[in-house]
């Protein structure tokens, strides 16, 4: 070999010396997976009562006016109204009358009304004959009187305002599966069962 093949070849060498290693591919290494917390499950709550009986009430919006009536399938009366939805919901027999419903339960001041109360009105001379069921906002909901149906009606209109008399609050369980109180029920059978003699 002559001097430059001699140099070409050195060079060549060196060359291939000088080049980096190639590094060997690595496997990809997957991140770790964290498994997301599971989300706590809160059991559903149970309805309150009075949730419970405002949406049935509502349910018979429309329903028309019967005097003497106490079922969705002929109508209702103020009262009639009321008694059909605390029996068929609570099983709790009201007395039939609104005079004689006026005398169950405890006295609650208009500001401090919550839903479910009762509200008392006196539409006629002879005292308390309307009967209806507090919602809330200022609003009840009740049967009022022929050719109309039940319907939702303002506490503050002038109408209503002024032939307010009371409000009564029953003692009420707190939920669907609970049940009237026994003072409630001991309350309610004496209005109903007035004692011999005693005039109405």
């Amino acid at each position: 070999m002559n001097r430059s093949g001699f140099l070409f070849a050195a060079l060549f060498a060196s060359s291939l010396l000088g080049q980096p290693a190639l590094a060997a591919p690595q496997e990809s290494v997957p991140p770790s997976v964290v498994a997301a917390p599971e989300a706590e499950t809160t059991p559903p709550q149970e309805p309150s009562i009075v949730d419970s009986l405002l949406g049935k009430a509502n349910e018979l919006i429309g329903t028309p006016y019967r005097n003497g009536g106490a079922s969705p399938l002929t109508g209702f009366d103020c009262s009639g109204f009321v008694s059909y939805l605390f029996k068929s919901n609570l099983d709790v027999t009201l007395p039939r009358s609104s005079k004689d419903m006026s005398r169950v339960g405890e006295s609650v001041e208009k500001d401090e009304l919550k839903p479910g109360d009762l509200l008392f009105f006196k539409t006629v001379k002879r005292g308390i004959s309307h009967v209806g069921i507090y919602m809330g906002n200022g609003q009840f909901i009740h049967s009022p009187w022929l050719g109309r149906s039940v319907e939702i009606a303002h506490l503050n209109y002038a109408y209503w305002s002024k032939r307010f008399v009371v409000a009564k609050r029953l003692d009420l369980p707190e939920t669907e599966s609970g049940k009237p109180s026994p003072q409630l029920a001991a309350v309610i059978k004496a209005v109903s069962n007035p004692q011999q003699g005693t005039t109405k």
